[in-house]
């Protein structure tokens, strides 16, 4: 079985189609079901997309540790750490959108095609930030109230372009918007506890970090600066380490409610046939036909 794989060596046996078969998206539309399924798919991506996990986060420790020994404010150093932060998601959602979309299809990917395949889409989805955000926050300017609505109406953009990249940006955005018209109250309620997940998960996170802040001023007392910079580096390499994967499961929920919403519309929509497969269940997005049922794009 091929497994799209440039650092496999010839002649290495690839994931069994067991494997693969784990990694597909059992869709819903169900609340309960969503974070259930979710929280399976968070448990098996873990093993493909973990060299880009890693990889990620010890270069964001690296980076955000040079921001803080640099000796510039506060302000500066916490834009520069959400920019750093930014760009950490939008490689780990690309591995991941990679990993999953080719198990759709029934294809595995291997650990070195994840990393590749989430630098690829980096890019993409840090301009895709821009649209979104714009959108939100003048939205919040108009009385709150329509800010919630957008960010609801918005909140499947970076699923819709990472599990379909042809689709583009505008694309990405019209499928959100498509898909979330007439289903408000469910996505709100899905973005809504999504929400309160990841706060408890940034405070765990940010607690950790103003706990080592506090015991680093006794070590300070202790050890020479140099060392005090290794050992700070150290610390909050593990902390970061043990947070990036539980901060990317509010990802999930999103995808298992995108493939719920997915599954029923092209039973109800388009029918256009698949040049390869010849199956009806396609959409057709930017005059591009997708199809679900083998991945092909026409």
């Amino acid at each position: 079985m091929s497994t799209d794989n440039p650092f496999q060596p010839v002649g290495t046996l690839g994931p069994s189609e067991e494997d693969v078969a784990a990694l597909r998206i059992q869709p819903s539309m169900e609340i309960g079901a969503c974070f259930t399924e979710g929280a399976r798919l968070w448990v098996k991506t873990l093993p493909p997309v973990a060299l880009t996990v890693v990889v990620v986060t010890v270069v964001y420790s690296l980076a955000t540790t040079a921001v803080m020994w640099s000796g510039m404010d506060f302000e500066n150093q916490n834009r520069i750490n959400q920019i750093l932060g930014s760009l950490a998601n939008a490689v780990q959602l690309g591995a991941l959108g990679v990993v999953l979309s080719k198990a759709r299809a029934g294809k595995a990917v291997s650990m070195g095609a994840a990393f590749v395949g989430g630098l690829t889409l980096c890019i993409p989805l840090m301009i895709l930030n821009i649209p979104v955000g714009l959108a939100i926050v003048c939205g919040l300017l108009l009385l709150v109230l329509p800010g919630i609505y957008l960010a609801v109406r918005l909140c499947m953009t970076h699923v819709a372009y990472v599990l379909d990249p042809k689709i583009g940006i505008g694309g990405a955005l019209q499928q959100s918007w498509r898909y979330t018209e007439g289903r408000f109250v469910q996505t709100f309620v899905l973005t809504l506890l999504n929400g309160a997940i990841a706060v408890v998960m940034m405070l765990l996170y940010v607690g950790a970090g103003l706990a080592w802040g506090e015991l680093s001023v006794f070590v300070a007392e202790a050890v020479p600066e140099g060392t005090l910079m290794a050992i700070d580096f150290g610390v909050m390499l593990v902390i970061d380490l043990v947070a990036a994967w539980p901060l990317m499961f509010t990802w999930f929920p999103i995808f298992v409610f995108y493939a719920g919403i997915q599954e029923i519309t092209v039973m109800d929509e388009d029918g256009v046939p698949c040049l390869n497969c010849g199956s009806l269940q396609t959409e057709v997005i930017g005059g591009t036909v997708i199809c679900n049922a083998c991945g092909e794009h026409s």
